[in-house]
């Protein structure tokens, strides 16, 4: 298990310049924007605009924070909100977005298509949950504080740290003052099938 602090993501400009990535995770580690095999980031969008295009990319979107997006997608309209599934799109499709309401802060999962593709689920509930890494990667996004399990005790995380787990490992995760909000990340090889993802939830 790898803790990955909100405080150390890396702050990198979106590819048109009109804003600001939080890079979570990427492999291979260290690479760039045209080369990336997957990438995992989170951006504020306070205004709105057209997505960057990536070629040969795929995308999957979510909201971590504000009321959401409504995002046209090659003319296509589709909502995303803070409550509801993630959206899935091609990257290098013509997508613009409008706020629902204010500022909005986003979950972008990127994966270079033939090689690898991604799914986001969100989960949460009061009690305990119990998540087992599948795939490529895993990544637990936490949206609330909470405890997680170790070898060595119980580590306390702040919301948006972000926990990778590895090879078939199961992360025990437990509420601390609230319930338990949370994205589950999972990135795939092509033609692999996807494991049984945790339950998701509405939020009221």
């Amino acid at each position: 298990m790898q803790v990955l602090k909100a405080a150390d993501h890396r702050r990198m400009p979106w590819k048109n310049g009109k804003g600001e990535t939080a890079e979570i995770a990427v492999f291979p580690e260290g690479a760039g924007l045209e080369d990336f095999g997957w990438r995992l980031s989170m951006a504020t969008v306070s205004e709105p605009g057209a997505f960057s295009m990536f070629s040969g990319i795929d995308r999957v979107l979510g909201i971590v924070e504000g009321e959401g997006l409504q995002l046209s997608i090659e003319g296509q309209e589709t909502v995303v909100t803070l409550s509801g599934e993630a959206a899935a799109f091609p990257g290098d499709a013509a997508v613009t977005s409008q706020l629902l309401g204010g500022p909005v802060v986003d979950l972008n999962l990127m994966t270079r298509r033939g090689r690898f593709y991604g799914r986001i689920e969100r989960v949460g509930g009061h009690e305990n949950c119990e998540i087992t890494a599948n795939g490529v990667a895993t990544l637990i996004v936490l949206l609330a504080p909470c405890n997680v399990s170790s070898p060595d005790g119980l580590v306390p995380l702040a919301r948006l740290d972000v926990v990778r787990a590895e090879g078939d490992e199961t992360v025990l995760v437990m509420p601390c003052f609230a319930a338990l909000d949370l994205f589950v990340v999972r990135v795939f090889n092509e033609g692999e099938e996807a494991g049984k993802l945790p339950q998701s939830f509405t939020k009221p």
